[in-house]
């Protein structure tokens, strides 16, 4: 309640995920693209919904293939193809623009300079918040511990339910599995100069 009320990009990008996903799931493609690159200029992470719209598109049209002619399959391919590239323009148009027209940093300089954030390995956040909440490290700049614990958790607890949605064989839809990894990742591999996971209890909302 308090990061969707709050003044980030949470609680659109969620609802933009949501219709994206659902819209595909039903086969309403059109719309399912349009929210994509709704989600896609909210919040960068936003293309990665490209992917499990892929998955949604293919098994819709391999059920429904045989009753098509040629020509309906080269129209369906052309505009599945469009509506995949939409998310990946949009969010390139959007970078371009941040570099090009207001003559910013690309956003992920920025990310390193001004927010002092870096790609690290998957497993580095991970590591880092346990390390520093054990105290085997000592940090340069002092970190909340409750912070600290609260994305642990939270990354820990989302992991695992991925992992037994998978080993159980849950009855969630192959694509919104593939778009909760996705994201899991980007919420790993975004660490900070301390090897500290970022702002992750709020990331792994949008997962949920």
């Amino acid at each position: 309640a308090f990061f969707l009320v709050a003044a980030y990009s949470e609680s659109m990008f969620l609802v933009l995920a949501i219709a994206c996903l659902w819209k595909a799931h039903q086969g309403i493609f059109l719309w399912a693209g349009f929210w994509a690159t709704l989600a896609a200029l909210t919040r960068l992470q936003g293309v990665m919904l490209v992917f499990p719209l892929f998955i949604e598109v293919w098994a819709h049209r391999k059920t429904g293939e045989k009753k098509e002619n040629e020509s309906g399959r080269i129209f369906h391919g052309f505009m599945d193809g469009v509506l995949l590239l939409l998310p990946i323009m949009a969010t390139a148009c959007f970078v371009l623009y941040v570099k090009m027209g207001l003559g910013f940093d690309w956003p992920w300089e920025t990310l390193g300079s001004a927010w002092g954030q870096h790609t690290g390995w998957f497993w580095e956040g991970v590591a880092g918040n346990l390390t520093s909440l054990l105290g085997t490290r000592q940090l340069l700049t002092p970190i909340n511990p409750l912070a600290r614990i609260t994305d642990l958790v939270l990354v820990v607890f989302s992991l695992a339910c991925l992992i037994i949605i998978g080993v159980k064989r849950l009855n969630v839809p192959v694509s919104f599995q593939i778009y909760a990894w996705l994201g899991m990742l980007l919420v790993l591999v975004k660490v900070d100069n301390q090897s500290l996971l970022v702002s992750s209890s709020r990331y792994v909302l949008s997962l949920f």
